[in-house]
């Protein structure tokens, strides 16, 4: 018997939520489960799910922290109402939280399980804001968000972690990066930071262009090669200081990719000082391809990084810390290689393959309990 699965998501571009979701659709047995993704129209994502042969459906969501989206609400409601009864779906699982309230409601009124995913902090309010509480089932995306979860009232038999995942059959320690160097008039022999990760606040991006105008004093040759999507208005601003800073020459905004390895190919050093996170998928990615990070000490990175061993761990909003971590790797290259190779050692402990049967399991205790419960 096939059971269909209906995924609630409203973006379009790819972000780690899209990538950890598309790693775990990639294998599902198809001749036991059939998911079933929302998009509000077409993009990066989208076009991805149907090359995977997964069936997209084009719904808007709301986001229901706003009131005013009552009436798009009532629109998309009727729109998964339609759906869940067309393709008899057994279960609703919301990729994001603010996805949840509405997902839960039309789970309910079809009488079917409702799951969540986690993938970033969380606080009580929202927790509460959100109805987590009334879910079936909470994934978080590392242990200290599903505790941070339970704290704010969610049941523990209720949430589970799994972690983001990479595939390090695909990702492999590319032997350079030249091609991309080339691109953007880098050096052979010039270091090269990097940091893979759409163009956000809570990223860390002006931490991290701070630090790099004083390591590029420091440093010489040195670059800096941003991977993501920056054409948002804190993106815009990025850009804007950069230029400010005289940095234009050594500063690359090298925009989506839907290839990141490459990218990695060509930098020495991976660094994410996030303000807030989940559990990044792009620190995974480095591991696997043995690039050496540094990373803010938030959340559920420190779960990924081993500090001192795969990378060093900083504060979050310490440019300076930023600085000496990575001007120290950079002066000591058999270090830098040393955590690389431990770093690729470690990703093998995130496969997607764990992360999807945790996944099944989930779904089937839940069917199981639907199954037994009284009617």
């Amino acid at each position: 018997m096939v059971r269909s699965i209906l995924y609630l998501n409203d973006a379009v571009a790819i972000g780690g939520g899209e990538r950890n979701l598309l790693a775990l659709l990639e294998g599902l047995d198809k001749s036991k489960w059939k998911p079933i993704v929302t998009c509000p129209h077409d993009g990066p994502f989208p076009f991805l799910l149907k090359t995977m042969g997964v069936q997209v459906e084009w719904v808007k969501l709301p986001d229901t922290r706003k009131p005013r989206e009552v009436f798009r609400a009532a629109v998309a409601g009727l729109r998964l109402t339609r759906i869940v009864r067309r393709e008899d779906v057994a279960i609703i699982h919301a990729n994001s939280p603010s996805w949840f309230p509405l997902g839960y409601l039309i789970a309910k009124l079809h009488r079917i399980p409702s799951v969540v995913s986690v993938q970033g902090r969380l606080t009580p309010r929202r927790v509460r804001q959100f109805r987590l509480h009334r879910a079936n089932l909470v994934f978080t995306v590392a242990d200290s968000l599903r505790l941070l979860i339970e704290k704010a009232g969610v049941s523990v038999g209720r949430t589970r972690t799994i972690y983001s995942t990479v595939d390090t059959d695909r990702y492999v320690p590319f032997p350079d990066g030249g091609d991309v160097r080339r691109r953007f008039g880098i050096g052979a022999d010039d270091p090269v930071i990097g940091c893979v990760a759409n163009v956000a606040h809570y990223k860390g991006h002006d931490i991290l262009i701070q630090a790099f105008a004083k390591l590029g004093q420091m440093i010489s040759g040195a670059h800096l090669l941003l991977v993501g999507t920056h054409d948002s208005e804190y993106g815009i601003a990025m850009q804007k200081m950069v230029q400010d800073l005289g940095l234009t020459s050594r500063v690359h905004f090298a925009g989506f990719q839907h290839d990141v390895r490459p990218y990695f190919g060509a930098i020495d050093i991976m660094v994410l000082p996030s303000r807030l996170e989940g559990a990044p998928v792009a620190i995974l990615e480095a591991m696997a391809m043995a690039k050496p990070l540094v990373a803010s000490r938030v959340d559920g990175t420190p779960e990924l990084v081993q500090d001192g061993i795969t990378g060093i761990l900083v504060p979050p909003e310490n440019p300076d810390a930023v600085v000496t971590a990575v001007a120290d790797l950079i002066k000591d290259p058999r270090r830098l290689q040393t955590m690389g190779e431990a770093g690729r050692h470690r990703a093998e402990l995130f496969s997607v393959r764990r992360a999807r049967t945790i996944l099944i399991e989930g779904y089937e205790s839940l069917l199981v309990l639907k199954r037994e419960a009284p009617r």
